[in-house]
């Protein structure tokens, strides 16, 4: 840490003699009231200090990590710090610990208060019946601990990654302080203590594949994994920020773990009692789901410009292969994606049969929902690369949101005000009609908008030559 000269420079920014002096007094006298001011007061510290420390690590940690960068342009030295020798890697772990700096101390005393509590009080209880006890607990203090810190972690790192990408999308000079992170971490943050506030008594082994898992175990692993994926989204963007390039198998591995990682859990039991679907059909249909939606998200996440698609086209003309790979947008690798989980769910589920059920009891044409779906995804994608590659490019995503949400949502509605819902296969992916119905409407849609952006490309750019 002392060789990290942005971590250095945070420390002495965030840490001054007034704030090491005065934390400690303020809370102490703080945690004193509360012990003393009731007759449960050892249960009142235990949890006040923990929702202090969520409070002011957490959330605030989380709204500092958020506006890290925009501040480092509003004093005008991020630029600067761009052009410096600082590797892409310490400039990610010095800004996204050093920016909380005294989020952190304010947020381990209340931690510490916590810590010290349950070693003064080990048999302290929360519920009425003795027999109960935290899941967060049941394994000790320093478990309990490392669950709480990873959790706070990792709201601070989806806070940095947030603001990394408002601040992509911010064209202006003017940047301005976000407060985004907030609605996204505090439910977050309170959904994943609060599971682990449950009694020992409500806990269940976890089913994951064919292996059973104790619950709080498996949910620290998948806590400190993803943790661990979320860092590595902020480098890969450090990286973009800096002007290296990123390799393309990170981005590939990180889906492919994230399929892996949700196909586990519908279990077969589970599946036919509800659709009488094969358990692995069923499971290859969430991930095919999965894959889908990170398409959108990336779309929403990465610009894809011509001047992007240029230079890829650029790199590959030239035989830089290599280079190119580097180049090549995410989306188009989770679309990828998306294809080949969606061709192999229609396979195994030509191979092993099975009924989809809708809530209703109604037969879904499986084959007709995932073909008009990926019909439909690549209108949508089209439809973006169409704004991307015009005169105002900056405008391309607000645009494309409007016009999908006329599509997927005025459209219907309107259709179902007036008795017209046998056109909806024409705007949503439908499984209730034949295959034909379902497949044709967007799949004429799909062609006509990736003409419609080839011949915008062609216009502003020149021949689509490769």
């Amino acid at each position: 840490m002392h060789r990290n000269p942005e971590f250095q420079r945070n420390f002495w920014l965030e840490i001054t003699p007034h704030r090491l002096i005065a934390t400690p007094l303020i809370f102490g006298g703080f945690y004193y009231l509360i012990l003393f001011f009731g007759e449960h007061g050892d249960q009142a510290l235990l949890l006040t200090s923990l929702w202090m420390f969520i409070l002011f690590s957490g959330l605030w940690g989380a709204y500092q990590t958020e506006n890290a960068l925009v501040t480092e342009i509003q004093n005008k030295t991020w630029p600067l710090q761009r052009l410096t020798s600082i590797n892409p890697w310490s400039m990610t772990w010095g800004k996204l610990f050093g920016s909380t700096l005294f989020s952190w101390y304010v947020g381990l005393w209340s931690l510490g208060v916590f810590v010290f509590t349950l070693v003064l009080a080990p048999d302290i209880r929360l519920f009425p019946r003795p027999e109960y006890k935290w899941i967060m607990l049941s394994h000790g203090i320093v478990p309990a601990v490392v669950y709480a810190i990873g959790a706070v972690v990792g709201v601070q790192a989806l806070g940095f990654l947030l603001g990394m990408w408002q601040l992509q999308k911010r064209n202006s000079k003017s940047k301005r302080r976000s407060g985004i992170s907030l609605l996204l971490s505090f439910p977050l943050l309170l959904t994943v203590i609060i599971s682990a506030f449950e009694p020992v008594k409500w806990s269940k082994a976890v089913q994951w594949y064919q292996w059973e898992f104790n619950e709080f175990w498996f949910g620290l692993t998948s806590l400190y994994l993803f943790l661990a994926w979320i860092i590595t989204g902020i480098y890969m963007q450090m990286r973009r920020e800096l002007q290296v390039s990123n390799p393309p198998w990170v981005w590939k591995a990180f889906l492919i773990f994230v399929l892996v990682y949700a196909m586990g859990f519908p279990q077969e039991k589970d599946i036919i009692s509800l659709n009488g679907l094969n358990f692995w059909v069923a499971r290859l249909l969430l991930g095919w789901g999965l894959m889908v939606a990170f398409t959108y998200a990336i779309l929403f996440w990465e610009r894809s410009d011509g001047v992007d698609i240029r230079r890829l086209f650029h790199l590959w003309r030239t035989h830089r292969i290599r280079a190119a790979l580097c180049e090549i947008p995410r989306w188009l690798m989770a679309s990828i994606l998306a294809w080949a989980t969606g061709v192999g769910l229609l396979a195994l589920h030509a191979l092993f049969g099975g009924t989809f059920l809708d809530q209703e009891g109604e037969v879904i044409n499986l084959y007709g929902l995932v073909a008009a779906a990926m019909c439909f995804l690549m209108r949508d994608i089209a439809l973006l690369l169409y704004f991307y590659f015009s005169d105002k490019p900056q405008r391309a995503l607000g645009t494309a949101v409007v016009y999908w949400t006329v599509l997927y949502m005025l459209i219907p509605m309107l259709l179902g005000v007036v008795w017209m819902d046998t056109l909806n296969p024409l705007f949503l992916p439908d499984g209730s009609v034949n295959f034909a119905y379902a497949v044709v409407p967007p799949l004429l849609q799909a062609v006509l908008m990736w003409r419609a952006t080839i011949r915008r490309w062609r216009t502003r750019f020149g021949a689509l030559a490769v």
